[in-house]
């Protein structure tokens, strides 16, 4: 059975799959999965769940991390990928999803924990959270990580708390923070051309950090 908070994760992975549709029939569609009952979502559930079993369907985490539903990604490595969580715990609530199913929270590959520890530390910079907290968690079937922010004094959030629903428009603002930005390094070389005076010679390299 699924708790309200995977309902309204599912809803609102097929919100994001009738983005683009036209105005009218986006708002039929909108209204459709505002209807849907929670038994509705867990048949629809239930009914991935198979095909994904035999081969002919993907979970929701699937569908993310191979690019099939749209998201806001702001990190990944080999083994993760990290996204905004549309029904955000608090503002820059990110999920990080394992690139391979994990079923058991103590077999999360370390390099998925460390994006989330890079996240963490790139929130609390450039959000100006207080703190952070990591907490894994298992939805779906499948084990991911979430990073939470916190924007008060000494209070840390957790998956205990409310959720909010983001529009797109306040996820990419995030997105626009949060994400790394190649950096330019000035490099200053002194060359010597014969015997005239060394002349300064301003090197542009590009670094990513």
């Amino acid at each position: 059975m699924l708790s309200k908070e995977e309902i309204e994760e599912v809803k609102g992975q097929l919100r994001q799959q009738i983005a683009n549709l036209p105005a009218d029939k986006k708002a039929e569609a909108e209204r459709q999965i505002n209807e849907l009952s929670d038994n509705a979502v867990e048949a629809l559930v239930e009914e991935q769940r198979g095909k994904a079993s035999a081969g002919g369907g993907k979970t929701i985490y699937r569908m993310i991390v191979d690019g099939d539903v749209e998201s806001v990604k702001i990190g990944e490595n080999e083994y993760g990928v990290a996204v905004l969580e549309i029904n955000p715990i608090s503002k820059g609530h990110v999920l990080v999803i394992p690139k391979k199913v994990v079923e058991v929270e103590g077999k999360l590959p370390k390099d998925v924990l460390s994006l989330a520890g890079v996240l963490a530390k790139r929130i609390i910079k450039e959000l100006k959270a207080k703190s952070a907290k990591i907490q894994t968690e298992k939805k779906f079937g499948e084990c991911v990580v979430n990073v939470i922010p916190s924007y008060e004094k000494n209070k840390e959030m957790d998956l205990r708390a409310g959720r909010s629903s983001a529009s797109k428009e306040e996820l990419l603002e995030v997105a626009g923070k949060l994400r790394e930005r190649v950096k330019i390094k000035r490099e200053v070389k002194k060359v010597k051309l014969g015997k005239t005076p060394p002349k300064e010679i301003i090197v542009m390299k590009r670094r990513i950090p």
